[in-house]
């Protein structure tokens, strides 16, 4: 076995003492002074946002007011320009019938006769259709003579040749309508229109032909007419 030599100053000879570390907080006190610009700048370029966006929200703000403000103030204006516009309209409308009414007032005046006759033209052509669809014009033409004269007792009456064979027909009817009816004759005649008849007797004549009949229709337009102006 052998044995290691040693001095007897190496066996005093204390071991010198480790040095002890500092404590947490100190470094990082000692990291914030030597890094301490950093969060400096962080900390200012947050603060700088924050503001950049308080005033984008507030210049939203104001312009959100300020469109609201003119949008109301517009919408008031748009009325108040689209009253005028339909006063105008209404005013202008109102002109117009005052010229229509004038010009209504004109022309008939100037074309009186020719209206009229359109319209008596017209109800003729009303008339004859209901002859061509109703073949009992004819006897309601002789039965409305008839009454006129219902106290006559000989009559003859005088129809177009397309209406003797009906009204021949209806003979016994014309007897029963008319009491003091004794004797009647119906003789074909071509001067008459279909539809229409004349019916004479010694005493006189009633005109129930469609000619007649028109006239009198005639005369009832122009009575309406002339009444109204």
């Amino acid at each position: 076995m052998q044995y290691q030599p040693f001095l007897l100053n190496e066996l005093a000879k204390p071991e010198p003492p480790k040095p002890a570390k500092p404590p947490r907080h100190a470094m990082q006190e000692e990291e914030d002074r030597e890094g301490g610009d950093a969060p400096d700048l962080e900390r200012i370029h947050q603060q700088a946002q924050e503001i950049l966006e308080d005033a984008r929200k507030q210049a939203e703000e104001v312009e959100r007011e300020a469109y609201e403000q003119g949008f109301k103030q517009g919408e008031k204006d748009g009325q108040e320009i689209g009253s005028m516009k339909l006063e105008k309209i209404l005013d202008r409308i109102e002109q117009i019938s005052r010229d229509l009414d004038s010009y209504h007032e004109t022309f008939v005046q100037k074309h009186e006769k020719e209206i009229l006759s359109l319209v008596s033209a017209i109800a003729a052509k009303v008339i004859k259709a209901q002859v061509d669809l109703e073949p009992e014009t004819v006897k309601n033409a002789v039965m409305e003579a008839l009454s006129v004269v219902s106290d006559w007792q000989e009559v003859t009456v005088r129809v177009d040749p397309s209406d003797f064979e009906f009204l021949d027909e209806m003979r016994p009817e014309f007897f029963e309508k008319v009491a003091s009816l004794r004797s009647i004759n119906i003789v074909p005649d071509s001067s008459v229109e279909k539809g229409g008849c004349i019916v004479s007797s010694d005493f006189g004549e009633v005109d129930a032909s469609i000619e007649s009949r028109l006239d009198k229709v005639s005369q009832a337009i122009m009575d309406v007419y002339y009444s109204r102006r």
